[in-house]
């Protein structure tokens, strides 16, 4: 639409009679709108008159556009061609994946014996069922599988919009469905959820159950290798086992509502047993990542009892298992959760998607035991578990779970725990990271709103120095030593460093205010000029109006900031 609108509006002008003005405008126009204008039709409507370099411009244009658009189609057939040869080296594999049907061998969907004659439909999965059976197996799958997608999204997502008055709505949903396919599950050893072709099946044969001998329904998942051999008489079968991990990660799901709807006696029940189910298996690929949401849940339920000692030791369980994990499957990562009920191979085999999830569970893992050890007033480990989350998160930056405001808001406090030991070239890197971060996203109210803290911090800051600088100077008075020998020793870079995008960051935090103790009125007065710039510009948003209390306490700062100035006066 918009070329023949352009088409025309040129052959309005070229009918005109002033033609030397609607030359003009015609250059102008096909120069500027070169993208707009097919460039055989408008070479058509020029007069032989038209110099060629009036229209050289719009000629460039238009064949960088065609060998832009030849350069992405070529690129689009290449890539179709590429998924075209996976699909056929799919296809291929489980047309060579043999199987033999036996005396015993029963329909998954109806139970009834398939015999040679009869036409079959064999599944990825190694279930098998009859032809006229396909449908309504399918359409069973299909409605589990849908079922638990339902489910998810109820307990992660909805329920952050359930109303105020019924805040668990989504909640008791999702566990009134999750429990539903588990007794589907539970009636019948003959239905699973997966659709397509899956790797799931590949390693079962690694693994094997104990049953219960009460219920004679599995118990606890072994490796095969370590069981011994009554343990071995009755070998379940990869279906029986596929359920039962479908199972275990359907307990997991209901714990953790458990846990968010204040029952947490139940959910730790939940918990502890599943923790015993797998704890045979729990580096197996199946397992480790459902082993790790775990016991993540496990130290929230603690921290929670004020039992901070047994949160420490989940957490501890939980740092065991993923350093396991990494030094002995350095470039591999254990199944996603949605992987064991939900999607497809493309996705579960995806490494990338793999080592997210798990690299993201033990981020909350570390920042779980930062909040515990504050719990304790362990501040050192408190804060030394804070920058390993603080730096595991900068590498996930460009996901949509990175929440900027809060990486900067904790970099911030992280900051505040230094400055308190008298670390400042580590509290300024944390500052200084805090506010490049805030930089980069849009400005909305909240943005300003942490802003306008992080320079009050800014300003807590100066004072702080000036204060220890002070207290040193005193001390070095009274021990009649050099004050430049005691500031010599001190240390005067960060201990760490985050990962910005900014590039010479150390140069820029040393232009930013000084990380070393002031030895004199000059060098006191940069740091007072800088700190009492970053409180005016706090008061800018903290309006006396509105905010009474913050607009005081900056005022006290400034007080605070004069009087600690006061001191490296020669007069």
């Amino acid at each position: 639409l918009a070329r023949k609108l352009y088409q025309n509006l040129l052959e309005w002008y070229l009918m005109k009679t002033d033609k030397e003005h609607n030359e003009k405008t015609i250059i102008r126009i096909i120069n500027k709108a070169s993208e707009r204008l097919d460039p055989i039709e408008t070479l058509k409507i020029l007069p032989d008159c038209f110099e060629l370099k009036n229209v050289r411009h719009f000629l460039e244009e238009s064949l960088q556009t065609c060998l832009k658009t030849k350069r992405t189609n070529q690129l689009q057939r290449n890539l179709l061609f590429l998924q075209l040869l996976q699909m056929q080296k799919t296809r291929i594999q489980n047309e060579y994946h043999s199987f033999t049907i036996k005396n015993d061998t029963k329909c998954d969907q109806c139970d009834s014996p398939i015999s040679a004659k009869q036409v079959i439909i064999r599944f990825p999965q190694n279930h098998t069922v009859h032809l006229h059976c396909r449908t309504k197996y399918e359409k069973k799958m299909m409605n589990i599988k849908t079922s638990y997608k339902e489910a998810v999204q109820l307990c992660y997502v909805k329920c952050l919009n359930d109303p105020e008055n019924d805040p668990y709505k989504s909640k008791y949903e999702a566990k009134k469905i999750f429990n539903y396919i588990k007794d589907q599950l539970l009636l019948s050893d003959k239905q699973t959820v997966f659709d397509g072709d899956n790797p799931l099946t590949n390693e079962f044969d690694d693994l094997d159950v104990i049953y219960d001998e009460t219920t004679n329904m599995p118990k606890i998942f072994m490796m095969k290798d370590k069981m011994t051999r009554s343990e071995t008489n009755i070998s379940a079968s990869t279906l029986v086992k596929h359920n039962y991990l479908i199972r275990l990660l359907l307990h997991y799901h209901i714990a953790t509502i458990y846990n968010d709807t204040e029952e947490k006696m139940e959910g730790e029940k939940y918990l502890k047993d599943l923790l015993v189910n797998i704890e045979n298996v729990q580096f197996h690929p199946y397992f480790c990542s459902l082993n790790l949401h775990v016991l993540n849940q496990l130290i929230l339920i603690q921290a929670s009892y004020d039992k901070y000692d047994q949160a420490i030791l989940y957490a501890s369980q939980a740092e065991h298992l993923y350093k396991h994990w990494m030094t002995v499957n350095q470039t591999k990562f254990p199944l996603r959760l949605k992987a064991l009920i939900e999607i497809s191979i493309n996705d579960s085999i995806s490494e990338k998607k793999r080592c997210h999830e798990f690299e993201l569970t033990y981020t909350h893992t570390l920042y779980y035991l930062a909040q515990v050890y504050a719990k304790l007033n362990e501040k050192e480990q408190s804060a030394k578990y804070c920058q390993l989350t603080l730096e595991r998160q900068l590498l996930h930056r460009d996901d949509d779970n990175f929440n900027a405001v809060d990486w900067a808001t904790n970099s911030a406090t992280l900051s505040q725990y230094y400055m308190g030991a008298g670390d400042y070239p580590t509290a300024r890197h944390c500052l200084v990271c805090a506010d490049l971060i805030l930089e980069e996203i849009k400005t909305d109210e909240k943005v300003l709103e942490r802003s306008a803290s992080f320079k009050r911090c800014w300003g807590k800051y100066a004072i702080n120095l000036l204060a220890d600088s002070t207290q040193r100077l005193l001390r070095a008075a009274d021990n009649d030593l050099n004050p430049n020998e005691i500031i010599s020793k001190k240390l005067v870079e960060s201990k760490f460093r985050f990962k910005m995008k900014k590039d010479n960051i150390e140069k820029y935090e040393q232009e930013y205010i000084t990380a070393i103790y002031v030895l004199d009125y000059e060098q006191a007065r940069h740091v007072f000029l800088f700190g009492l710039n970053q409180l005016n510009k706090s008061k800018e948003y903290y309006v006396l109006d509105g905010f009474v209390s913050d607009y005081v306490e900056i005022c006290q700062d400034i007080s605070q900031l004069y009087n600690k100035l006061v001191f490296f006066e020669s007069d």
